[in-house]
């Protein structure tokens, strides 16, 4: 039996640290009731897990007094960051599920409508399944949207405080078409992997970009913490074989393929981004995106300067475990230039601030301009070799910010 929505929210006080999911686990009806009546958000502590170009119904936006947390810094909350009312926690995803269950009391999950006295959590399923082995508290929001998987986790009934019906449209980002830049970065990064590899793709445009080039793949695995419409795409045309993942989002109809589909399993962060399990994986091709890189092969894929643009996510679990596996490789593309070609993306150094990927964590290095592979080369040789992949126009300043920065080492 379900419960009203209201009487739900009633569980919201002072003093309770709650947990907003992200992806297509959003739970917008609850993020609509508290802009409605935001003086429930008084003296309580939210935990987002909204992601940058997927999550829009922003609680940091929408509810003017909620004190939040989270692990980016989506444009959305930009005003409540500035302010100190959204506080980032810079932490690898794979860190997230102990986080959680370290603060949080209160948990709202969509779910799929229950069968035979379990509640599949369909096809969001990074964060709820580690936080219920917990003490929190769940309140299931049962949405007739959200397709129960077919291979995922169940939870029993009796672990939700209660079950309220939602009927919320689930979320669907729209990305943006590739274009022909990363078109001819996706083509290069294709060329690294071959038959066989067990892959992981970033989200974005980049990201749709590399997938579509993989079309004529036989063999593949897809192991990653969030999938969109064109994995499913590689699996029904017979690239890849099999996908695990923790959530999917994307168009109503696709979701209901993924979550039937049996080539595709769910599972949580505390499995999708575990150190020993990307460690186990032979031949696990990392790829993923940077804002920009350095001479010495560093990774930026958090700001633009000094200020934040995102967050940490699963860029270092997948890198790191890329590099623990047996003929795996850590891959960062980038477009080259930024400002309309102005800019170049590959700098003699980093810009002050955190770095994603540090100084030999990163197998090979990809933009427009062709692929570098810098593991296992000598400093001077990486430095070559980012150089001869950069923009044309600024190969001549980089070699000669190597050279003064050389002759200081």
């Amino acid at each position: 039996m379900t419960s009203p929505l209201a009487a739900a929210l009633d569980r919201i006080r002072p003093g309770t640290t709650v947990l907003i999911p992200g992806a297509a686990g959003e739970p917008t009806a609850v993020i609509d009731a508290l802009a409605a009546d935001p003086d429930r958000a008084d003296g309580v502590r939210f935990v987002s897990c909204a992601i940058p170009g997927v999550n829009r119904a922003d609680i940091a936006a929408r509810v003017p007094n909620a004190a939040i947390e989270g692990f980016f810094v989506p444009d959305s909350a930009r005003a409540a960051y500035e302010a100190g009312r959204y506080r980032h926690v810079p932490i690898d995803y794979s860190a997230i599920p102990a986080h959680l269950a370290a603060h949080v009391d209160l948990a709202f999950a969509t779910v799929a409508p229950p069968e035979a006295g379990m509640v599949s959590l369909g096809v969001a399923q990074d964060v709820i399944p580690d936080l219920a082995a917990g003490r929190a508290r769940l309140i299931g929001l049962v949405n007739p949207a959200m397709p129960p998987a077919s291979d995922g986790i169940l939870l029993p009934v009796d672990r939700f405080d209660a079950l309220v019906a939602v009927d919320d449209p689930l979320v669907e980002p729209e990305p943006a078409p590739p274009g022909a830049v990363a078109a001819a970065i996706a083509g290069h990064v294709a060329g690294l992997v071959g038959d066989g590899a067990v892959v992981e793709v970033g989200i974005g445009r980049l990201g749709q970009a590399v997938l579509a080039e993989l079309a004529d793949r036989r063999g593949l695995s897809i192991h990653a913490g969030l999938i969109g419409e064109r994995v499913l795409d590689l699996v029904e045309a017979g690239a890849v074989d099999a996908v695990t993942t923790g959530v999917a989002v994307g168009p109503r109809a696709f979701l209901q393929r993924a979550a039937a589909d049996p080539r595709v399993r769910f599972r949580p962060i505390g499995h999708t981004h575990d150190a020993a399990v990307l460690a186990a994986l032979p031949r696990f091709h990392a790829i993923n995106f940077a804002i920009e890189v350095d001479l010495f092969g560093q990774v930026n894929a958090e700001r633009i300067g000094p200020r934040m643009a995102g967050g940490r996510g699963g860029l270092g679990d997948f890198a790191r475990g890329a590099r623990r596996s047996a003929g795996g490789r850590a891959i960062v593309a980038l477009i080259s230039t930024a400002a309309r070609g102005t800019v170049s993306r590959i700098v003699p150094t980093l810009s002050p601030g955190p770095v994603s990927l540090a100084y030999g964590e990163v197998d090979c290095v990809v933009t427009e301009h062709g692929a570098a592979v810098i593991a296992g080369l000598p400093v001077d040789r990486i430095a070559e070799a980012l150089i001869a992949i950069a923009d044309p126009a600024a190969r001549p300043a980089l070699a000669e910010a190597w050279q003064a920065l050389r002759r200081r080492m």
